[in-house]
């Protein structure tokens, strides 16, 4: 990934920081999270992240914690407890976060926002929660007249792609 390399880049030019005996690890580790993660997670929300991308992140990750801590491969200290040393979680979390605060705000926009017509064509904002497990979604019958069926009701293409409700969309089993 192109964002490791540019993040490696700024972990290689503040080699003195994490090596001044002085700094505090809260220090060096506040350091990491204003000016190294934000070039590594930059954009993450928008990224089909890969189980292979996603062990590069963390192993990226849990390098630059060892380096900030001054942990040697040497040392044979396991990644957890690496981790339980700096108190930072592993990056799969922050792009979570990260996901889930911008999916909160595309969904407070107002409706005739681009975006959030978008977010609602895949998700359905006016349950105001999600439905429990015994919901599930109602078989969908084409017709060749343009119109999709739903469990005794007739929708228009246009209804479903452009976020209108169509009636009866999720039925009790």
């Amino acid at each position: 990934m192109c964002r490791i390399a540019l993040a490696s880049s700024v972990m290689s030019s503040l080699q003195q920081v994490w090596k001044d005996r002085y700094l505090s690890l809260p220090t060096t580790i506040r350091v990491y999270k204003i000016l190294v993660l934000p070039i590594l997670l930059y954009a993450c929300e928008t990224w089909t992240v890969l189980a292979a991308d996603e062990r590069s992140l963390e192993a990226f990750h849990i390098n630059c914690q060892c380096q900030i801590t001054k942990i040697r491969w040497q040392d044979h200290i396991r990644n957890s407890e690496v981790a339980a040393c700096t108190s930072l979680g592993p990056v799969s979390d922050l792009i979570t976060c990260r996901r889930n605060a911008v999916f909160g705000h595309i969904a407070s926009l107002p409706e005739d926002t681009p975006a959030h017509q978008a977010l609602r064509c895949h998700v359905d904002l006016t349950l105001n929660h999600l439905p429990d497990q015994s919901w599930s979604v109602a078989h969908v019958i084409p017709t060749t007249d343009g119109l999709t069926s739903y469990a005794g009701t007739t929708t228009t293409r246009h209804q479903l792609t452009c976020g209108e409700d169509p009636p009866h969309v999720v039925i009790r089993e």
